[in-house]
C-alpha cells in the first residue's frame, strides 16, 4: 500500500509548490525520506488541474496559475440542512449526504481529524456537528453566507445545490483561510443567556404588539383578553429578567466584564448583558475588527473623482440597535460622548449620522475597556 506522503513527492522529494500545509498533522511532521516516488501525473486527480502541462511548464521556467490549489485538501465543505448534512471532501474528490444526528457526524468527523471543517451559519441546525468537530480536536470555521454566496457569483457559479455549496465552502476556505478565525464555543452559561435575551427580545416585541392592538378601533370587544395577554407577557418578561440577572451572577467572568461595560454612563445592565450575549467576542478584537462585526464601519463608495457618501451596514442588527439605544443616552449623560455628539453636529453631520457615529465610538471604548480588564486579569493570576 503506497504512503500517503509519496503522493506531495515529486523525484523522491517533497515538491515545493505541494508543500505548503497551514495545519500540521501527523503525516506531515516528519522527515519525508525513504518513500517511494510518484510521477508527478499522478497529482493530477487530487489537485484538479493538468499536472503533464505543469511539469512541462515548470521545465521551461514558467510559473502558471493552479486551478485549484493543494490547501483546498485540508479544509472539509459542509453544506447543513435541517436533517441532513452533504459534506465534500478535496483530498478525495468525494461529496457525501449524512444525516445531521450525532452518531452519524461522529463516524463521518473520525475519518476526517486531519481537517478543518468549514461551515455557514443556519440558525442552530450547525450547532450540533460544530460541537462534535471541535470535541474530535478539529478547527472550525464557521463563515457568513452572504460572503461565501459572493464567492460563488465572482467565481461564475450561479447554480445553488447542496452539492456545490459544499465544494463552494471548502475552496472559499482555501483561499481566504488567513482572513477566517477559528470558532470558539461559548461556554454554557453563554449559551444560556445569549437564550435568555433572545427571548426577551421576542416577548417584548409580542407586548408591543398587543398594546398597539388595544388601540385598534376594531377591538373594542376583545379588551379584556388582550389586556390579560399583556399581563402576562409582562410577568414572562420579569421572570426571564431575574434568570438573567442570577445567571450573571453566579458566573464570574460575566459578572466582572459587566461591571467593566456599566462603568461607561450610558450603559445600564439591561445593554451590558444583551451586549455579552450578542457580541461575545467583545474585547478580543481591536477596535475596527469590533465596529466592522457590528456592522458600524463605514465602507467608502469612490470612483474616479466621485467622492460617495460612507455607509454603515452589515454586521449583527441585533448589536446595532442596542448600541444605537445606548448612543441615545450617552450622547446626553456622557460628558466625553457629549462632546464628541455636539460637534459632529457642529460640523454640519445630520443627527442621525452623528449617533451613528457615537455608537462606534462608543463600542470602541467599551471594546478596550473590556481588553484592559483582561489583561489586568491574567496579568493579576500570573
Amino acid at each position: 500500500m503506497r504512503c500517503r506522503r509519496s503522493l506531495f513527492c515529486v523525484g523522491g522529494r517533497p515538491h515545493k509548490t505541494l508543500w505548503h500545509r497551514p495545519f500540521g498533522d501527523r503525516f506531515f511532521n516528519r522527515r519525508h525520506q525513504g518513500h517511494a516516488a510518484v510521477s508527478p501525473f499522478r497529482l493530477q486527480s487530487y489537485l484538479g488541474f493538468d499536472a503533464r502541462r505543469q511539469s512541462q511548464a515548470t521545465q521551461n521556467g514558467d510559473c502558471p496559475m493552479l486551478s485549484q490549489t493543494p490547501t483546498q485538501h485540508h479544509f472539509l465543505g459542509a453544506d447543513v440542512a435541517k436533517e441532513t448534512i452533504t459534506f465534500h471532501c478535496p483530498a478525495q474528490g468525494k461529496t457525501q449526504t449524512i444525516r445531521n444526528q450525532a452518531r452519524s457526524l461522529r463516524a463521518y468527523f473520525n475519518k476526517h481529524t486531519n481537517q478543518a471543517l468549514v461551515l455557514e451559519a443556519t440558525g442552530g441546525y450547525e450547532a450540533k456537528a460544530i460541537e462534535l468537530a471541535l470535541s474530535l480536536g478539529m478547527t472550525v470555521y464557521r463563515v457568513n453566507p452572504y460572503r461565501v454566496r459572493s464567492f460563488m457569483r465572482a467565481s461564475g457559479q450561479f447554480a445553488k445545490t447542496d452539492e456545490l455549496d459544499a465544494q463552494a465552502l471548502a475552496t472559499f476556505a482555501a483561499q481566504h483561510h488567513n482572513n477566517l478565525r477559528p470558532f470558539k464555543q461559548p461556554s454554557d452559561n453563554e449559551k444560556k443567556l445569549c437564550q435568555l435575551t433572545r427571548r426577551r427580545d421576542e416577548l417584548i416585541v409580542m407586548r408591543t404588539q398587543e398594546k398597539n392592538r388595544l388601540q385598534a378601533p376594531d377591538n373594542q370587544n376583545l379588551q379584556s383578553d388582550i389586556k390579560k395577554h399583556v399581563r402576562f407577557l409582562e410577568k414572562q418578561v420579569q421572570e426571564i429578567e431575574e434568570q438573567i440577572i442570577t445567571l450573571v451572577q453566579q458566573d464570574d467572568a460575566l459578572t466582572h466584564k459587566k461591571e467593566v461595560l456599566t462603568d461607561v454612563a450610558g450603559v445600564d445592565d439591561v445593554t451590558a448583558t444583551n451586549l455579552l450575549a450578542a457580541l461575545p467576542e467583545i474585547g478580543t478584537l481591536d477596535g475596527k475588527g469590533i465596529a466592522s462585526l457590528a456592522g458600524l464601519a463605514p465602507f467608502a463608495k469612490d470612483s474616479g473623482t466621485k467622492t460617495g457618501r460612507r455607509r454603515t451596514g452589515r454586521g449583527r442588527t441585533n448589536v446595532r440597535r442596542i448600541l444605537f439605544m445606548a448612543a441615545l443616552s450617552a450622547s446626553r449623560y456622557n460628558a466625553q460622548i457629549k462632546e464628541f455628539y455636539n460637534r459632529l453636529i457642529k460640523n454640519g453631520k445630520k443627527p442621525m449620522v452623528a449617533l451613528i457615529a457615537v455608537a462606534r465610538k462608543l463600542l470602541v471604548i467599551l471594546n478596550a475597556k473590556v481588553r484592559d480588564a483582561l489583561l489586568q486579569k491574567l496579568v493579576q493570576q500570573s
